[in-house]
C-alpha cells in the first residue's frame, strides 16, 4: 500500500476513536473533549500530508544546519523533518488545488491553536470545546471530500 494510503487511514482511524470518545465519555469530560480535539486535529494533519504526498509533493526537508555539514541518503531521513500545520495548509489551499473559504481555512487555524493550547500549556483553554467541534467536524468532512474525492464515501461520517 503506498504511503499516503497508510497516512489517511490512520487519520481515519483518529476520527473513528473521537467518535468512542464523544459516544462513551470518561468520567470527566474535559478529558473527552480534549482528546477529541488532539485526535481531530492530528487527522487534519495526517490527511493534508497525505493528500500532498499522493499529489507528488515533497513534505519532508533538511535543516539547513544539517546541508552545511553535508549529509548522506541514510541521514537525510533521521535528519529530515515535515512541513508544519501552517505549511500544508497553505500548500493544499494554493498549489494543491483545494478551495476553501477564507473562514474555513481561519477556523482550521483557530482549531489547531486549540490543540495546541492543550498539548503545550492548558491554560487559555476556551470553555465550550463541544461547540468547537461541532463547528469544525463538517470543515474537516469537506476538507477530506475534496482532497480525497474518490474516497469520500470512506469517510468516518457522524453526528458530533
Amino acid at each position: 500500500m503506498e504511503k499516503w494510503k497508510f497516512m489517511r487511514n490512520f487519520a481515519k482511524d483518529l476520527i473513528s476513536e473521537s467518535r468512542k470518545h464523544k459516544e462513551n465519555p470518561p468520567e470527566r469530560k474535559i478529558i473527552g473533549e480534549r482528546i477529541i480535539i488532539l485526535h481531530l486535529d492530528h487527522a487534519t494533519e495526517l490527511l493534508m500530508k497525505a493528500f500532498l504526498i499522493k499529489k507528488g509533493y515533497v513534505i519532508s526537508y533538511v535543516t539547513e544546519g544539517r546541508l552545511k555539514k553535508g549529509v548522506k541518503g541514510k541521514e537525510v531521513a533521521d535528519f529530515s523533518k515535515t512541513l508544519d500545520y501552517v505549511g500544508c495548509l497553505d500548500l493544499v489551499c494554493g498549489k494543491g488545488g483545494i478551495t476553501l473559504e477564507q473562514v474555513k481555512k481561519d477556523q482550521i487555524l483557530r482549531f489547531h491553536s486549540i490543540r495546541n493550547e492543550i498539548q503545550h500549556r492548558a491554560l487559555n483553554l476556551v470553555l465550550d470545546k463541544g461547540e468547537e467541534i461541532n463547528s469544525f467536524f463538517p470543515i474537516l468532512q469537506e476538507l477530506y471530500e475534496k482532497m480525497f474525492p474518490d474516497f469520500s464515501v470512506s469517510f468516518p461520517i457522524f453526528d458530533f
